[in-house]
């Protein structure tokens, strides 16, 4: 074995007659960029190299074999060596799959009989090109497959994922934010004040924009219960100022007039005028929630007048009854921030 193909593995050994250049070329570009690491001749090929070696080695250093089956491969004689060479490691035991896949309209019956007991692929139509390149993908990587079903899962809100307590673990661990929105979105579907819980407390958690950008516009769609987590957690997150004030004037004028005289930058110099806004508004969602954000997310710090003992124990009831357990998640967020 050449010192340089000891050094890498491949997923997928491609096995094709010269005269199928362009389909071949289109297929490994697709699977290349499906993150499928591939011996194919153009690009491992160096000028010089033993061809037989280097496909020998080619072959042996990789997990899966795919032979393109097609009028002019079944009559090329490098083809049937490589070919020979893959069915004899998977014989053996090499771990090394051997995959036909057929185009140029060959039917199975023309191909050799050791090939007619495996379930081939075929990409001679534009929809069986799709459907193979993504089996083939799946087979090489049968992680993706799994997560693309744990997605699927957590999304529809199924099987173990029908409970509030599994999606809201899923939406608050980790540092993958796909797998986050997913578990929110499969909140999305349920009802009761623990999903609206459940949301804030990925509110709370200020890392990866685009879960809370989908963490906001589900608590934005969530009603009442909704407008009362995002003013409870107005202060939290500068990113948000603007975006949920947008949101609270549209529910009440005055508060719009609020917006619009202080909008301009910087707009944290005007942030005690707004909380004294936001402290006074009509909505009770809107008036209690702010207050309990100013207490628990140091509104003090940032020259937000602190509401009396009173005002705030007031709130504090309101949002105990509306969405049992928020005090806590609050509290809690605050210790981590201290």
């Amino acid at each position: 074995m050449s010192a340089a193909s000891a050094k890498k593995t491949y997923d997928l050994f491609v096995s094709y007659s010269q005269s199928d250049r362009p389909l071949v070329s289109k297929f490994a570009e697709d699977l290349r960029a499906r993150k499928v690491s591939l011996w194919y001749d153009r690009w491992e090929m160096r000028p010089g190299d033993t061809l037989r070696e280097r496909i020998s080695d080619g072959i042996a250093q990789a997990r899966t074999f795919m032979v393109l089956l097609t009028p002019a491969s079944l009559a090329s004689d490098w083809v049937n060596y490589e070919l020979n060479v893959g069915m004899l490691r998977e014989i053996e035991g090499a771990k090394l799959r051997v995959v036909p896949v057929l185009a140029g309209g060959v039917d199975v019956k023309e191909i050799p009989v050791d090939l007619r007991t495996k379930y081939c692929l075929d990409i001679s139509s534009r929809d069986g090109y799709a459907a193979a390149l993504e089996q083939l993908v799946d087979l090489i990587h049968p992680e993706r497959r799994e997560r693309q079903e744990l997605l699927r899962a957590l999304r529809a809100g199924e099987g173990q994922f029908r409970y509030v307590p599994v999606l809201r673990e899923y939406a608050l661990t980790g540092h993958d934010q796909t797998i986050q929105i997913a578990a929110l979105r499969g909140l999305a579907k349920k009802d009761g004040a623990d999903v609206t819980l459940a949301v804030i407390e990925r509110m709370l958690n200020q890392w990866g924009v685009q879960a809370l950008d989908a963490a906001y516009k589900i608590l934005v769609r969530r009603g009442r219960e909704g407008i009362l987590g995002l003013a409870a957690t107005y202060f939290d997150d500068s990113r948000y100022y603007h975006q949920k004030l947008d949101l609270f004037a549209e529910m009440e004028p005055a508060l719009a007039g609020v917006r619009d005289e202080y909008w301009a930058a910087p707009f944290n110099w005007h942030l005690p005028k707004v909380a004294e806004a936001l402290f006074d508004a009509s909505d009770a969602d809107i008036r209690m929630g702010s207050l309990i954000s100013a207490h628990h997310h140091f509104g003090e710090g940032l020259g937000i007048p602190m509401p009396t003992q009173a005002r705030l124990g007031l709130a504090e009831s309101y949002a105990e009854v509306r969405i049992p357990g928020l005090l806590a998640v609050l509290e809690r967020s605050a210790r981590r921030s201290r």
